[in-house]
């Protein structure tokens, strides 16, 4: 039987713009996340490392400066997440980022080439 693994790590980070209701609100505003990793193996505590150590790096930074060009929003994190510790980690199957106060998770699963 295959065996499954799952890592959580929250954390807060900021991002610029947005849309405000109405309007389009250029300032600053932060967000709470949650972020869940599911790896194809026994647990290993260098995975739970690594996902702290990275979500860590967003704290007292934007996201913009932390993910350059990238879409700043829980897919975007996902994403960038999912590229930095799928290269280290092959067993990683997905990573899921929720941001508080909204509906669902976003998920990104690694580019398999086949």
């Amino acid at each position: 039987m295959e065996r499954f693994s799952v890592y959580y790590a929250g954390f807060s980070a900021a991002h610029e713009g947005g849309i405000s209701h109405t309007k389009a609100d250029p300032r600053p505003h932060g967000h709470d996340f949650r972020a869940t990793v599911e790896a194809r193996i026994d647990e290993r505590p260098e995975i739970n490392e690594a996902l702290f150590a990275l979500t860590s790096e967003f704290m007292g930074r934007t996201l913009e400066d932390m993910m350059p060009g990238a879409a700043t929003d829980a897919t975007g994190i996902a994403s960038w997440l999912m590229e930095r510790l799928s290269l280290r980690f092959p067993s990683i199957i997905k990573v899921d980022v929720q941001a508080a106060g909204h509906h669902g998770y976003v998920t990104r699963e690694p580019r398999r080439t086949t």
